[in-house]
C-alpha cells in the first residue's frame, strides 16, 4: 500500500510518499519540498499550494493520506496558508475518497519514541529566555527527527540532494509522519527496506 505524509507549512510542504506492506517493511518511493511564492498576492499563494497538493496526491496513488494537523500560527497571513491547504488538502482527499489521518506534533512524535522539548512556563521566564529556549528546542527536535529518519531510511538523504536547506525540516517531517502509521498499521514489525 502506498502511504504519503504531508507536513503543510506556511512557505514550506514537505511530502514523504511510502510503500508499505503488511510484514512491517517499508521503502520510500519520494520525498522532498514544494514552496509558495512569497512575494505573490495571499489568493495566489494558496492556489498554487493548493494545486501542487492537488497534483502530489493524484500522481502518488496513495490509499491513506497522513497529515501533521494544522496548528495556530501567529500572523493572518500564516494563519490562512495552512488552514487553506489543510482545507484544500480535505477537499482533495475526500473527492478522491483518500482516507485523511491527522497527526499533531506531539503525538507523531510519542508515537516515535521522540522526545519532547517543554518549555517552562511563561511566568517563570522572561521573553528573550523563553525565545532562546524555543529556538533551541526547536533545532533538539529537527535534529532528532533527522537522524532518526536517517536510520530507518538510509536512502532518504539521497532523495534530498536538491531539496533548499530551510526545507528539509519539513521533508523528514513528512516521513516521520507518514512513519509513524505504518508504525501504527503494522504493530511491531517494523523494518525499513
Amino acid at each position: 500500500m502506498r502511504i504519503l505524509g504531508i507536513d503543510p507549512g506556511t512557505a514550506n510542504c514537505g511530502f514523504a510518499l511510502l510503500e508499505a506492506w503488511d510484514n512491517g517493511t517499508a521503502r520510500v518511493l519520494d520525498l522532498g519540498t514544494f514552496r509558495s511564492e512569497k512575494d505573490a498576492l495571499l489568493r495566489a499563494r494558496v492556489a498554487e499550494y493548493v494545486t501542487d497538493l492537488l497534483e502530489l496526491v493524484t500522481t502518488s496513488n496513495a490509499g491513506v493520506v497522513v497529515a501533521e494537523a494544522p496548528g495556530f500560527p501567529k500572523g493572518a497571513k500564516a494563519a490562512v496558508m495552512v488552514w487553506s491547504a489543510f482545507t484544500g488538502l480535505t477537499a482533495i482527499c475526500a473527492a478522491r475518497g483518500i482516507e485523511l489521518v491527522l497527526r499533531n506534533p506531539g503525538e507523531w512524535r510519542r508515537m516515535l519514541g521522540l522526545p519532547e522539548y517543554k518549555l517552562p512556563p511563561a511566568k517563570t521566564t522572561d521573553a528573550r529566555t523563553r525565545a532562546r529556549l524555543a529556538n533551541e528546542a526547536k533545532a533538539k527536535r529537527k535534529a532528532d527527527t533527522q537522524a532518526l529518519m536517517r536510520v530507518r531510511y538510509p536512502g532518504a538523504p539521497a532523495l534530498l540532494e536538491s531539496c533548499p536547506n530551510d526545507a528539509l525540516e519539513h521533508a523528514y517531517d513528512a516521513l516521520a509522519i507518514v512513519t509513524s502509521w505504518t508504525d501504527r498499521a503494522t504493530e511491531g514489525t517494523r523494518r525499513a527496506a
